[in-house]
């Protein structure tokens, strides 16, 4: 199973009024156009986030989506920033088949929202409006809202929202939902699981490790190696991108100049043993500086030119931008979820013998629709946690 949930806060002041609720669409999933720029942002976004020992999980695809979202109400020097970070392009194009994503909109009652801005995410997005109370019922709002990205990330993301996130001034949430099932077109059996030594940046330890062997996707590239695990989806899959051996610094140094795809290309059906070590990551991180210094510092309050009018007749501003991933990698095959809120406020043949490809030290992943070219996850795995 792979998850993820994506929000947006928005918040404001001033006279407000009663917003109508557009009708109930059919439920579309629109996905950012990958342009030349949405292949880097994976990639640049990866290398401002993985510093320091710790480990790294991320997903592009839950932030360009709740972003795209704000996209849509931003205007100006606003709007050309946020498209030029994300690679958004015109118009949705068709989302990977094994997504189910669900958006929706949890406004301020009586906030006079723009009728266009509430017909194209119920339209193009499939986002009908939510009525709730903000004002009186911060807390109350907050239990809405996460109840719904919990029901549908199959609770992977129970608390998508801190009650601190959220308080009387807000006056709109955005959110993004997505969930999908994917298991190894090859699984692994767990009978081979065994414990086997990883070299951390501290030192080695043992982790436990999975086994097999069969054809997979293989490159050998300049000072790295990639192996690509297949879903039973067809279109999905798990690439590892492990560097010979002068760490992975060097190795993140180039997926943030390239993007992760650029380094996928040429692989080959190669006969490999795969050691892979069981994967548990938990990752929380705030985006703001990482989105300002990729170039969309103009969404942000400290701009104070930050447009978002498109959204309503008040002046809007992004806070902060916060991120929270989970994945885990078993014998089965994946589970993942992920969270985005934006905090908006008023602006201010004879076979020959495998190949051995043990992960044994700090890695890159990646997992991408292979369809789209769209990167659901991406991280850095320096210490294996099971």
């Amino acid at each position: 199973m792979l998850m993820v949930a994506a929000a947006l806060v928005l918040v404001g002041c001033g006279q407000v009024q009663r917003a109508a609720r557009p009708a109930d669409p059919p439920k579309r999933v629109a996905t950012p156009v990958l342009a030349d720029s949405a292949t880097r942002f994976p990639g640049r976004l990866l290398g401002l986030l993985a510093t320091g020992g710790a480990n790294v999980a991320v997903s592009p695809f839950s932030i360009s989506q709740a972003l795209a979202l704000a996209h849509v109400g931003a205007r100006g020097a606003t709007a050309a920033q946020i498209a030029a970070v994300l690679g958004l392009g015109h118009g949705p194009p068709e989302s990977p088949q094994s997504v189910r994503v669900a958006n929706g909109l949890y406004g301020q009652r009586g906030v006079p929202f723009r009728a266009a801005f509430l017909n194209t995410l119920a339209r193009e997005y499939g986002a009908p409006l939510h009525l709730v109370d903000f004002m009186r019922d911060p807390a109350g709002a907050v239990a809405e809202i996460n109840a719904w990205v919990d029901t549908e990330t199959h609770g992977k993301i129970p608390q998508l929202l801190s009650p601190g996130d959220v308080d009387t001034s807000t006056r709109l949430t955005l959110i993004d939902a997505i969930y999908l099932h994917a298991k190894w077109l090859s699984p692994f059996d767990p009978s081979m699981t065994a414990p086997a030594p990883f070299q951390t940046p501290s030192g080695e330890v043992d982790v436990p490790t999975m086994r097999q062997s069969g054809e997979f996707g293989y490159l050998r590239g300049d000072g790295y190696r990639v192996l690509e695990l297949p879903y039973r989806d067809g279109s999905l899959a798990f690439d590892v991108l492990l560097p010979d051996g002068d760490g992975v610094a060097p190795l993140l140094e180039r997926v943030t100049r390239s993007g992760p795809l650029a380094l996928l290309h040429g692989l080959q059906m190669t006969r490999v043993a795969v050691a892979l070590p069981r994967l548990r990551l938990r990752t929380s991180l705030d985006l703001t500086g990482a989105l300002e210094q990729l170039g969309m510092p103009r969404a942000f309050c400290a701009s104070g030119g930050a447009d978002f009018s498109g959204m309503a007749p008040i002046p809007l501003c992004i806070r902060h931008v916060v991120h929270a991933a989970y994945v885990r990698v078993d014998e089965a095959g994946t589970e993942a979820a992920a969270a985005t809120g934006a905090v908006m406020v008023t602006a201010a043949i004879a076979a020959p013998p495998p190949i051995q490809f043990d992960v044994d030290r700090p890695f890159v992943f990646v997992l991408r629709d292979t369809r789209t070219s769209a990167v659901l996850f991406e991280g850095v795995v320096r210490r294996p946690e099971p």
